[in-house]
């Protein structure tokens, strides 16, 4: 009976040890002086609750700085129409200013290259439209601010074409690249400049002073030849059967620079300012 009664109350406190709660310890100290700062013990249930109050207040103090603090102004969807128009504008502006920085990044380098003798045989950058280099925005549709500035360069760009070339041709006198030839379209393959009916085995000539920067050949096109001139003008010639002169050379205005074939007599002509085309009928008297 004695044992009976012993095995019972190892039982009893076996299933006290059982249902004891587990604990945890939350101790903060000194390691260097092994003193405790902070001792707090808890059950898993208040630890439990203890984390999900600490993540509920991170939610609350993050919804609290979105909706009170000017932090909201940069989330999508947030941003105010005005603030989306200024910032389209903007994005418009540089990218427009960039293209005009990488025109006249190319013509400089290109005017360098002229006293440097190390011009290359192809100028690309010479026959950019600076309007028609700009590139439709496929990510945001069209606002009224893009619609607004596109029309604003555009009138800038007429301007340009319109006062500051003529303005820059004064005191310039062109001579006529083929004496005797006449304007048979305007646009040409190329759809700049002029395609000029010369006679049979005409001399070319340049229409003005200048540094010869460019030739080429093209099959069934003939001579193409690039001649660089003072106040950022560049005269181009295609159609050539032979070549008088060679890149890097000096010419002066009237300078004899090739010859038509006696079965080609189709020369185009182009004359360029500033990276703009022109209409070569309103500088030379053909």
């Amino acid at each position: 009976m004695l044992n009976n009664k012993v095995k019972k109350d190892k039982t009893d406190k076996n299933d006290g040890l059982e249902k004891s709660p587990k604990l945890w310890r939350i101790s903060i100290g000194d390691v260097n002086c092994f003193t405790e700062i902070f001792n707090i013990v808890l059950t898993s249930k208040r630890l439990g609750l203890l984390i999900g109050a600490f993540f509920i207040l991170a939610l609350l103090l993050g919804i609290m700085l979105v909706a009170f603090t000017p932090v909201k102004s940069l989330l999508p969807g947030f941003i105010r129409s005005d603030q989306r128009n200024s910032y389209e504008e903007l994005l418009l502006k540089y990218d427009s200013l960039s293209t005009e920085a990488a025109i006249q990044n190319d013509y400089l380098e290109n005017i360098v290259a002229i006293f440097s003798d190390s011009v290359a045989t192809n100028v690309p950058s010479l026959k950019r439209d600076t309007l028609g280099a700009l590139t439709v925005d496929s990510i945001i549709p069209a606002s009224e601010a893009e619609r607004k500035f596109v029309k604003q360069y555009e009138q800038r760009e007429k301007y340009n074409l319109s006062v500051l070339s003529p303005i820059a041709a004064e005191g310039m006198t062109f001579y006529v690249p083929v004496v005797g030839a006449r304007v048979e379209s305007v646009g040409g393959d190329t759809g700049k400049g002029i395609v000029l009916i010369t006679p049979s085995s005409a001399q070319v000539s340049s229409i003005y002073r200048g540094t010869v920067i460019a030739e080429s050949y093209v099959v069934d096109h003939g001579i193409t030849v690039v001649i660089q001139h003072p106040q950022d003008f560049i005269s181009i010639y295609s159609g050539l059967s032979a070549l008088f002169v060679t890149k890097g050379d000096k010419v002066n205005a009237g300078t004899r620079i090739g010859i038509m074939s006696a079965s080609h007599n189709r020369l185009s002509f182009e004359l360029w300012h500033s990276g703009t085309s022109l209409n070569p009928q309103e500088y030379i008297a053909f």
